[in-house]
């Protein structure tokens, strides 16, 4: 019997040295915050789609600077000229080149272009806008996945660390009912029954050594992989005080980032209703060039006084072009009804938005109020089965319980702390989604 008591002990040692044996570093959850922020691929994704918004606001991008532009040619042609004029004079140039080059640089800039570029400026402004309303919309979405990972683990943590104290306690047990037995003062199946329960309790004890380990590489992958080492988590949750629904739902209507996204897609369906409704309108722009133009004509074998050897020209030009393009077969007009068909469509949708994001809100609230009550409620449970456990304790030392009801009395114990560090967590994460829900997420207390 000894022996095989030996044997159990060896293996719970096994199963206790590597989570009590070494020291990890704490993960903070700060320093979890601002890894996810750096490494998660999704947010650098769309950082990118910011950095393009940000170039297309640009002043290189809004055609309001000139355009300039540089040509130069040459060409050689080969071939032979006769010319035979009325006085019986011939001129004959046969098997020679002319040559021709030019040059120009010229500017052209937009005088008036009926607002079409001062509207599409202020659409790229909006897109922008809702660029980093994305940016947003995915940091709150990786918080949101951080902290369901960190707080899980830090659950599965508090659930070996009372698997623990649980072992702990069986351990005792287990010998009381061995020295009791050897005494002659106590039967072999109160030892049995010990033997029973404490390799339970390791099995237990290992399969949730399994799930933290699992829980935490989770957690990893959200960071990017970034942690080598084995870690710990901070198991203290703090609450957001002084909330109110009144409060969430105002805030909801100002600082969602759904509606706000909404509300700039109208912005923008208006500014792209301007735009085609400036494509009514003229446009007028000016130019300005300076060209050189070099011709070299061969001469003939009997040239006359008037044949060209050399030409060379140059000069500057400046001109006004106004254009309007006064009937565009309908394409103009089926745009504008069509923008304007668009505009109904996302003030629709914003108004639907706005419905559900306040039932959101209020659906939150009273999950996390329910949420709240079950956590007062199981931290109740757990001091009164802490109270029951150590009545029942002394009880079983002084004889006065038998050995089932001091094993019920220590499940009843382990239940409700593993009950209360669920409701502890459940209760964070779902205030987390109502803070998400109010737009005040990002710069909470976590």
């Amino acid at each position: 019997m000894k022996m095989i008591n030996n044997k159990i002990w060896i293996s719970l040692a096994c199963f206790l040295i590597p989570i009590l044996g070494i020291s990890q570093p704490l993960l903070e959850k700060s320093a979890a915050v601002k890894l996810a922020l750096e490494q998660n691929y999704n947010l650098q994704m769309v950082n990118n789609q910011l950095e393009i918004a940000k170039n297309n606001t640009d002043i290189f991008n809004t055609g309001y600077l000139p355009t300039v532009s540089a040509n130069a040619g040459g060409t050689l042609d080969f071939g032979g000229t006769k010319i035979t004029f009325a006085d019986g004079h011939v001129q004959d140039v046969s098997a020679a080149a002319t040559q021709r080059y030019n040059a120009s640089l010229g500017a052209n800039y937009v005088i008036y272009d009926g607002k079409r570029r001062y509207y599409n400026l202020e659409n790229l402004k909006v897109a922008r806008s809702i660029a980093e309303l994305n940016v947003r919309q995915s940091v709150e979405g990786v918080l949101l996945q951080l902290f369901s990972a960190y707080y899980e683990v830090a659950k599965v943590t508090l659930d070996v660390k009372a698997q623990e104290e649980t072992m702990e306690v069986s351990k005792k047990r287990l010998q009381r009912a061995q020295y009791q037995f050897d005494y002659g003062q106590g039967s072999r199946l109160n030892v049995l029954n010990a033997e029973v329960d404490i390799n339970r309790d390791s099995i237990n004890y290992r399969n949730l050594v399994r799930l933290l380990a699992n829980t935490k590489r989770n957690l990893n992958v959200i960071l990017n992989n970034r942690i080598i080492n084995e870690f710990v988590v901070d198991t203290t949750v703090l609450y957001t005080e002084g909330l109110s629904l009144e409060d969430l739902i105002t805030k909801s209507k100002s600082n969602n980032v759904d509606l706000l996204i909404a509300e700039q897609g109208i912005y923008q369906s208006n500014y792209t209703l301007k735009q085609f409704e400036a494509n009514k309108m003229p446009t007028v722009s000016t130019n300005l060039s300076y060209g050189w133009n070099l011709t070299d004509n061969p001469l003939s074998d009997n040239p006359n006084p008037f044949q060209t050897d050399l030409i060379r020209s140059n000069g500057l030009n400046l001109g006004v072009t106004a254009s309007w393009n006064i009937f565009d077969g309908g394409t103009t007009r089926t745009q504008v009804q069509n923008a304007k068909i668009s505009i109904m469509t996302q003030e629709l949708n914003k108004a639907s938005l706005d419905q559900a994001v306040e039932r959101d809100v209020l659906n939150a609230w009273e999950t996390y109020q329910n949420a709240l009550f079950v956590l007062k409620a199981e931290e109740k449970n757990l001091e009164t089965n802490q109270l029951n456990f150590s009545f029942t304790e002394d009880q079983f030392q002084i004889g006065q319980v038998s050995s089932v009801e001091y094993r019920q009395a220590q499940l009843n114990l382990l239940n409700a702390q593993r009950s209360y560090n669920q409701a502890k967590f459940d209760a964070k994460i779902l205030e987390l989604n109502l803070l998400q829900l109010s737009g005040d997420l990002i710069g909470a207390q976590y």
